[in-house]
């Protein structure tokens, strides 16, 4: 059959086949467990995250928004404060609205950005006041002209 060409739906159908079996193959194998969070960067050179960074992802997980501190926010460490907003904003109730607004004014652009996400979360919850988060966005983000 050298120099045959399968018709176009057959040929599709045969790569779509070989995908599956590769995605198959690469997905079933057996093999070490992905590294735990606070490991993750060590293999790349960067430093382990600290343990307080480790508790809030674990407050984040069990969804105790009152695990994540006002000192959490102020930290002197970047990443204590983006592990703060993502946990707030991934827990996404309401009373985290005054606490993601704070976020959201934070120097750090990825901590600004959780607060963002998690003040748009929050917003489709019940005993939000949609006016004042949709201000604290647009204060934060102006439209721009052109």
């Amino acid at each position: 059959m050298r120099g045959r060409a399968l018709p176009p739906e057959r040929a599709a159908k045969v790569c779509v086949a070989a995908l599956v079996a590769a995605a198959l193959a690469v997905g079933c194998r057996r093999g070490e467990p992905p590294a735990p969070l606070a490991d993750a960067g060590a293999s790349q050179g960067r430093p382990l995250a600290s343990p307080r960074v480790a508790q809030l992802l674990l407050a984040e997980q069990r969804r105790e928004a009152a695990k994540v501190g006002d000192a959490d926010q102020a930290s002197r460490e970047v990443a204590v404060r983006r592990a703060a907003a993502r946990a707030l904003a991934r827990i996404a109730d309401a009373q985290s609205t005054p606490r993601l607004m704070r976020a959201l004014g934070d120097e750090d652009a990825e901590t600004a950005a959780w607060g963002a996400f998690g003040l748009g979360e929050v917003c489709h919850g019940a005993g939000v006041d949609r006016d004042a988060v949709v201000r604290a966005l647009a204060v934060r983000d102006p439209p721009t002209a052109g």
